[in-house]
Order: structure tokens, then sequence, then C-alpha cells
């Protein structure tokens, strides 16, 4: 079954988030990763983050390899100078 990665945050650098952007999507895409949605939300209650990317994979344990793959592992301290995030797998 389908599983979704879920990231929400807030943009910090936006040269740095490009260039982790750039650096992610292929281990995204070696783990079977399909971007579905990326944008600013619109929330109907509570605070909307300022930034929502949602990825489908083929399952959970996919999600799981990717982000601890050590390709993944690697752009991580780019990915935090770039972006203030949370990451949920459902």
């Amino acid at each position: 079954m389908s599983a979704f990665l879920i990231v929400y945050g807030t943009p910090k650098d936006p040269a740095a988030l490009s260039e982790y952007s750039a650096a992610a999507a292929p281990t995204l895409t070696a783990h079977g990763a399909e971007l579905v949605v990326k944008g600013a939300p619109k929330a109907f209650t509570g605070q909307a983050p300022a930034l929502v990317v949602i990825f489908r994979f083929p399952d959970r344990e996919a999600i799981e390899r990717w982000y601890s793959s050590p390709e993944y592992q690697r752009i991580i301290p780019l990915r935090d100078r770039g972006l203030e995030s949370t990451f949920l797998a459902c």
C-alpha cells in the first residue's frame, strides 16, 4: 500500500533550500518517491506552515529506507540550514 511523506516547514535560507532540493530529488527518485503536492497551503483553521510538500512512496518501509540512506543523511545539514521543518510518514 502506498505511504506518504508529508513535510511542512518555514524556509530560512533560500539558497540553501534550493541546493538541498536539487540534492534531495535524486535520492527520492531512487526510492520510488513521486511528488504529489508542493506549495503554500491555505488554512481553514489554525495556522498553516509556509510550505507543505507531499510525496507518495511505494510503502512506509521505502520512506524509512530513503530517510536512513547514506545519500540522504549526508544532505540533512544542508536541509537544516535552508528549512525549519517537520517530516511525517503515514
